[in-house]
Formats: structure tokens, sequence, C-alpha cells
């Protein structure tokens, strides 16, 4: 009725084409626009509020599911479900608002399993989440998961692969613990036969000792054995050669063989089945190095010290007096006695010169005496520092010492650049740059003209330590000077 209203024409009835009551239209209006038409509004109302709704829901929902672990649950199924009943409910309300008097039934909506759905999403983020945050404990269960996957699908090459080497990994097993009882036995035997020799009297014992201090001292060209055939007597040996002939070794190979020998000699005794009291025993030592050559100065100098004057763990003999000639030995016996510290080796032994003349002379020396030039180069900056020397040799000395230490190292271009740099950081310094610096000021008679009486011993010996510092040699200057570690 309210739709044929517009039909009307003329006060006639559109569908039946009859006069209609003058007041007809009138009357129809106050019963179709009244509380008809607000009932319509509101079912129109309710569509657009539902019809919002669903629009709300999709885009969250449509979110929900871009997430990639949705796929795990059971979201999608339970949305198209609950959605498709969305839609129907709408289209039924839009049927309502068209046909107001018609009765509509619109179904209730079971939202549950989607938000069963939704709950086991957000565990499963959360879960990632967590993983996530400890990313070392993941990493360290993925890597556990992927080599249990691997070994379950390779069960049974791993299972074939066992079965070959277990025999294999018996017989490693018997062989190391073979090996490991050998090892112990030979090293009780060798303990046992060490001591077998010490308890041993005769020469045999020596005579091994003296092989193996040849064989430490890098010669392999002759030992001493046991000259065939006639019992106790003993020959020189060659390798390849056999028994040779004592004439074929050169006047030190005689020298160190005698040496060895003496040290032997200090164990034994005159009377077989009696001990030797080596802490009675005052050795004296001619020249062991004559005729040695210089790779033996060494050896020779250890040998006196470790095993004669300081033992370790052993019991030393009462007095060693060493005569020599050769300085370099002295003073490699002195440094291997007293250390680096030459100028207190008079506490660890008494060094004593014979000065030969019309009457000979036994006169004190000092170990300094007999240092090398370098180290008597700083032997003369300790004594101007103790106010022991003039401080006019204090600059010449300091050139030396640079000369040799930046010529030994090889870096002479290093030691212009620090002079350089030094001198422009301190214009006093100039004179003394160009006085250390021997190529910058060469001429013929290599003299400078400069008042040294303007510097004092502090500041040369702070520039001396400042060059060494720059040159990255700290710990090098104070050791010379004689100063403890920084």
């Amino acid at each position: 009725m309210s739709k044929g209203r517009a039909f009307v024409h003329d006060d006639q009835c559109p569908f039946c084409q009859q006069g209609l009551p003058h007041d007809l239209l009138d009357e129809l209006a106050k019963l179709l626009d009244g509380d008809r038409q607000e009932k319509i509004n509101l079912i129109d109302a309710q569509i657009t509020a539902y019809e919002l709704a669903i629009h709300t829901l999709e885009a969250a929902v449509d979110g929900a599911l871009a997430e990639p672990l949705s796929k795990e649950t059971d979201l999608k199924a339970a949305w198209d479900t609950a959605h498709a009943l969305l839609k129907a409910n709408l289209a039924t309300m839009r049927l309502k608002k068209a046909t107001p008097s018609e009765p509509m039934e619109i179904t209730p909506n079971d939202m549950q399993p989607m938000k069963d759905a939704l709950s086991t999403l957000n565990t499963r983020i959360g879960s990632f989440n967590q993983r996530i945050q400890n990313k070392v404990a993941e990493r360290s269960a993925i890597r556990e998961a992927f080599w249990k996957n691997m070994c379950r699908d390779r069960i049974d090459t791993y299972r074939a692969h066992d079965a070959r080497i277990a025999p294999l990994n018996q017989q490693l097993t018997a062989a190391q613990t073979t090996d490991r009882e050998a090892r112990t036995q030979e090293a009780d035997y060798v303990g046992t036969l060490s001591e077998l020799r010490k308890k041993q009297e005769g020469v045999d014992a020596s005579v091994a000792t003296i092989n193996e201090r040849l064989k430490g001292l890098g010669i392999d060209s002759f030992s001493i054995a046991r000259k065939p055939g006639e019992g106790s007597l003993y020959c020189l040996e060659r390798p390849a050669h056999g028994e040779s002939s004592a004439q074929s070794l050169s006047e030190g190979e005689k020298t160190l063989i005698s040496f060895l020998y003496f040290i032997e000699l200090l164990k034994g005794s005159k009377e077989q089945g009696t001990a030797v009291d080596i802490s009675k025993t005052v050795v004296v030592i001619d020249d062991p190095i004559s005729s040695l050559s210089h790779n033996f100065v060494y050896d020779i100098a250890s040998i006196i010290c470790h095993e004669l004057i300081k033992p370790p763990g052993g019991q030393k003999v009462r007095q060693v007096i060493v005569l020599t000639h050769n300085l370099f030995f002295l003073h490699e016996l002195v440094y291997q006695i007293a250390g680096s510290k030459l100028a207190k080796a008079g506490d660890k032994c008494q060094l004593i010169r014979v000065v030969k003349g019309e009457h000979s002379r036994v006169v004190p020396m000092d170990a300094r005496d007999f240092a090398n030039d370098y180290d008597a180069l700083w032997q003369v900056m300790q004594d101007a520092k103790e106010g022991l020397m003039r401080i006019q040799v204090v600059p010449n000395t300091m050139r030396c010492i640079l000369e040799n230490f930046f010529a030994f190292t090889g870096n002479t271009k290093q030691f212009e650049d620090i002079l350089q740099q030094l001198s422009a950081e301190d214009g006093t310094f100039r004179p003394l740059e160009r006085f250390l610096n021997r190529g910058s000021h060469r001429d013929e008679t290599n003299i400078a003209h400069i008042d040294w009486g303007q510097f004092d011993i502090n500041y040369y010996l702070a520039k001396l330590e400042t060059l060494f510092q720059a040159a990255g040699h700290p710990d090098h200057y104070r050791l010379k000077m004689g100063l403890p570690e920084t």
C-alpha cells in the first residue's frame, strides 16, 4: 500500500482505477508515516550498525590471518563459518527492511570457535617471541632437532658404520692401552737404569755420560766405545768407520773430550767401593776452551756453572777456580753466574787478574772491566748519573749508544726522524740533536762547538730515555741503566 501511493493520479486508485475518497491519502499518510516509519528507521539503523561491525571484524580477522602462524590454527575455518552466517543475517535484516510486515528470524552466531582459534594463535605468537628473545637456546634446539632428524633419516647407514668401526675401535683401545703400559714400563726402566748407572763402578757409566754430552753439544762425528776384544779398553769410534785413531781428533776436540772426562772424574773415587764427598772437592780448571770453537764457549761455561757452581737441586763442590785468557769466555761465565747485573758480580764470585811483569802481581778485577763495548758505554752513563764521570763525556757516549743501537736494529732513518721530532718539540734540544745526528754535521774535524755546561746530567738522561721510548724500546733503557721494571 505504501508503494502504491506513488502511482495515485487524480484521486484515482492505481490498483482498481476507481475514485478515491477525498481524505484517503491524508489518512493513509497518518497511518504509514507515523509509528511505522520510526520502526523502519530503527531497522535501517540496526542494519547499518551490523554492517559496520562486520567490516570492522573483517579487517581485524584479515590482520590475524596475515600472521604466518595462523596457518597452524583453525582460525580460517572458524572465520569462514562465522562470516557466512554474519552475511546471511545481514541479508535477512535488509529483507526485513523491504517487507516490514513479514516476520524474520536472525540466527545467533556462535563465536566460540573463533575465540578458541585466536587464543591458540596468541599462544603460538607468545611462544615464538620468547624463542626469539633466547636465540642461543633456540639455535641449540634447532641444531639438536636437525641432527636428530638427520640421524633418523640415515639410521641404517649409521648402524652399518658403527658395526664396521666397532672392531677397529676395540683394536685401537687395546693398542693405546698397550702403548701406555709400554711407556710406563720404559720410564720405569729408564729410572732404574739411571739409578744403576749412579751406583755403577768403573768407566762404563762415565763413557755413556760423555757420549750423551757430545750429542748434546751437537757433535755426532765421533764417540767413545769399548774396544772389541780388549776387555776394559776404550777407543774412538766414528760413524760408518768403526774404530778410529785418536790422532784424527783436532786439538779442540781433544780439549773437549779432556774437559768432559775431567767433569766425570770429579765424581769418581780412586778406591773401589768408596763414595766421593764432592762438597769437599776443590776444582781447578785451566783454560777449558783452549783451541775450542767459539760455538762451545757457552756450553763449557754452562756445564761449569750448572754442574759445579750452582747445580739445580744437587750438591755443589766446595770451590771452583777457573783460569782463562779468553775474555769472551770469562764474560759468558760471569754472566751465567751473576746474570745481567755485572756491577754486582762481586757478590757472586771473586774476580782477580794476574798481571805479569818483572814481578807477577795478583790484583782485584771489576766485572765491568771486561764488559763488551756497548755495555761499557752504558756503564759510563750509570757512572755519570752517580756523579762519578765528567759531564763532558756524556753527549759523546749518548751518540755512541744511539748509533750502535739503531745501526744494530736497522732503523737509522727512524733515529733521524725521532731527533727531528724532539727538536721541534723542544728548541733547547736542537744543539744536542745536531751533535747526536752525526750525519747532519759531518765535517773535517767532526767537532761540535757547544757549551755543554748549559745542560745537566738529568736533562741528558731524560732525553736519552725519551729517545728509546719514541723508538718503542723503553724497557731497553731501564735494563741498561739498572732501573726497576715498570
